[in-house]
């Protein structure tokens, strides 16, 4: 059986890292890596290599199917707008892009919901 704290603490990780504001965002990463910040962070959210957390919690009956929904969304909206994605836009993985375009402030607002959500969730 696989460890549910473990599970729900990588996935409270994942979640603060994106529900912080840009400033944040960006003094968590060295200056000469600050180029490639959005697509960094994007990268972390391919629900192929996150799943296997969600559906353990899920599993567990821990989170609920709105919580797991939430959490493809996030990762959905990435895989939309990136380079292959049909709403590519080359703004949204600027600097400028990051740190206001509207598609990083609705990724927070997301992000900020459901850490709350498991925020509430007791082991």
């Amino acid at each position: 059986m696989v460890d549910k704290k473990y599970c729900l603490n990588y996935l409270r990780e994942l979640l603060k890292s994106l529900s912080c504001d840009s400033y944040t965002q960006q003094q968590m990463v060295p200056k000469e890596l600050m180029w490639n910040i959005s697509s960094d962070i994007a990268n972390e959210w391919d629900y192929e290599n996150i799943k296997f957390f969600v559906k353990n919690l899920l599993e567990c009956n821990l989170i609920s199917i709105d919580i797991e929904e939430s959490i493809k969304t996030i990762c959905n909206n990435f895989d939309e707008v990136s380079l292959n994605g049909v709403q590519f836009d080359q703004t949204i993985w600027t600097t400028e892009g990051f740190a206001h375009h509207p598609f990083w402030e609705h990724q927070r607002k997301l992000a900020k919901y459901v850490l709350n959500e498991l925020d509430k969730l007791q082991l």
